[in-house]
């Protein structure tokens, strides 16, 4: 992780936001569970923190905040 630089991570963010669990389903299902997708989400909550605070934020999805992204109850932590 230390050699993960703004970049990487505001790319990171970038496949995160938009990961839509219906177009890998038919080849990884696992990819495609609620428990994996609350998992991406967690992960994104993390990154989009990262990503906020750099100084020089430079993602695709910049725009994009948390209400922007659909968090059950249970992940909003």
């Amino acid at each position: 992780m230390d050699n993960l630089t703004e970049k990487d991570l505001g790319i990171i963010f970038d496949v995160l936001n938009v990961y839509e669990p219906n177009d890998i389903s038919h080849v990884y299902p696992e990819m495609a569970t609620n428990e994996f997708m609350k998992d991406l989400n967690s992960t994104w909550k993390k990154v989009l923190n990262i990503v906020r605070n750099a100084d020089k934020a430079n993602t695709i999805s910049k725009g994009y905040t948390l209400d922007k992204k659909n968090l059950d109850n249970t992940n909003k932590n």
